[in-house]
């Protein structure tokens, strides 16, 4: 653990004490566990943006699933004009 000065307004000063007088505890430990919730909370927040993109994104592949079936009939259909251009090429030469 390291030592760290603050500098608190006094009306925060006297709402920490009071609740580390509450709680039988110290003003450093009460500012200790806010400062640890504020951290898990970010954290937290953090980590439901990923799972936010990554749903995203899941989401996306299920589309381009969904889309497989024009994809490839698109693919056919240029094999097919490309087939028929070859052909006409060659009859024509």
């Amino acid at each position: 653990m390291q030592r760290t000065q603050l500098y608190l307004d006094e009306s925060d000063t006297a709402v920490i004490d009071a609740q580390a007088r509450e709680q039988g505890t110290t003003r450093s430990e009460i500012i200790r566990s806010l400062i640890a919730e504020h951290v898990a909370a970010r954290r937290g927040s953090e980590q439901d943006l990923v799972e936010r993109q990554k749903r995203a994104l899941l989401s996306l592949a299920d589309i381009g699933r969904d889309l497989r079936p024009e994809l490839e009939a698109l693919r056919e259909a240029d094999r097919t004009r490309a087939d028929e251009q070859d052909e006409r090429w060659e009859a024509s030469a």
